[in-house]
């Protein structure tokens, strides 16, 4: 017996991963590829996409936190660190 891959000679650029969802996460996600006429792996990957930019946005305020934190800061204003870091002036 042999088993023959779906996506056997199917080029692709993005990466296949298998997920298990429960009953009511996969209707969730059923429902939103509906609504938006998507198919459900896309609809997978948006919800995705956005959960990373959210942990992303979570690491970073944690570290701003610190930052403000800290004593004996030197604070710049906007345009002047734009200006040393762009190299203008």
């Amino acid at each position: 017996m042999s088993h023959f891959c779906y996506t056997y000679g199917v080029a692709t650029t993005k990466q296949r991963i298998a997920v298990t969802l429960d009953k009511n996460m996969g209707k969730a996600l059923r429902l939103r590829a509906k609504r938006d006429q998507v198919p459900v792996a896309s609809a997978a990957s948006d919800l995705l996409r956005m959960a990373l930019e959210i942990d992303e946005d979570l690491h970073f305020g944690k570290i701003a936190e610190a930052r403000m934190k800290m004593k004996d800061i030197k604070w710049i204003p906007h345009d002047e660190f734009w200006e040393k870091a762009l190299g203008k002036k």
